[in-house]
């Protein structure tokens, strides 16, 4: 065992603290991160990059172009206080993770409700509206995205 003196430890002790406190305020000056009451956002200098936990999700719109990495959603969130409907962009993880928790709760996924069309480049689109393929709108609660999302429009 190492044998500091009380006095050590203690001034050990008060560096650490004093380092911390400079690292947290550095790191929450720069806007990495930041805690609201609406949701969780984790920040990368770009601030449109964020991690994301809703209180209440309702998904009501997705598109997408095929062979896209990303996902539109039109969605509704409610942080408790607040009910506000944003357009995010997010993975298809993240959609797919959206379409099993609502089947999970008793909806059935009807595909033949999702509208797929082509653009006079090639281009096939899939656009779906989350009350035609449910049968009505699903609020999930306490929704965190795996990937990042981008917020397109709040």
């Amino acid at each position: 065992m190492l044998g500091f003196s009380n006095d050590e430890i203690n001034k050990i002790n008060h560096e650490s603290r004093a380092y911390c406190e400079e690292f947290i305020n550095d790191f929450l000056e720069r806007k990495w991160f930041t805690i609201c009451p609406a949701n969780i956002v984790s920040k990368l200098n770009d601030m449109s990059a964020t991690f994301t936990v809703y209180q209440q999700l309702k998904v009501k719109e997705v598109t997408y172009e095929l062979g896209d990495e990303t996902v539109t959603a039109t969605c509704e969130v409610n942080n408790g206080s607040n009910v506000s409907e944003i357009k995010i962009q997010m993975t298809h993880s993240d959609l797919n993770r959206i379409i099993a928790k609502i089947s999970a709760l008793g909806y059935e996924f009807k595909v033949e409700n999702v509208i797929h069309f082509e653009l006079d480049n090639g281009v096939e689109v899939i656009d779906y509206k989350f009350e035609n393929v449910f049968g009505e709108l699903v609020t999930l609660d306490e929704f965190s995205f795996n990937q990042r999302i981008l917020k397109i429009r709040a």
